[in-house]
């Protein structure tokens, strides 16, 4: 099972204005996804748990890259593809929040999360 503090922690470089934060629901997400993948592999679950917050850190370096959420329809709500899953992310003036990881074969809920 992956480190909690690593899945948790803040990441430590941000864009020059802003910052990335993984939020309480994609904290769950991580966690609830690297039990799943421990199973197999303690290893893996901790590298995904680290390419998330890798993943987090380059979010708040490029907000725009992704793409806006199709499901959702707004500009403010976005998602970058790690491995099989969606990182939905909001922007919030200079600073991005991670709301949810979700695997891509599911359905994401009909109102946005965070």
């Amino acid at each position: 099972m992956p480190d909690r503090e690593s899945s948790t922690k803040k990441p430590k470089r941000g864009c020059p204005n802003g910052s990335a934060d993984l939020g309480p629901s994609a904290v769950k997400d991580v966690d609830d996804i690297c039990e799943y993948i421990a199973r197999n592999s303690q290893v893996y679950a901790r590298v995904f748990a680290q390419e998330v917050v890798g993943l987090a850190e380059s979010i708040a370096e490029q907000p725009h890259l992704g793409a806006a959420v199709p499901e959702y329809d707004q500009e403010d709500i976005r998602e970058r593809l790690l491995h099989n899953y969606r990182v939905i992310y909001r922007l919030r003036g200079e600073d991005v929040e991670v709301v949810a990881v979700v695997h891509g074969a599911r359905r994401l809920p009909r109102t946005p999360p965070g």
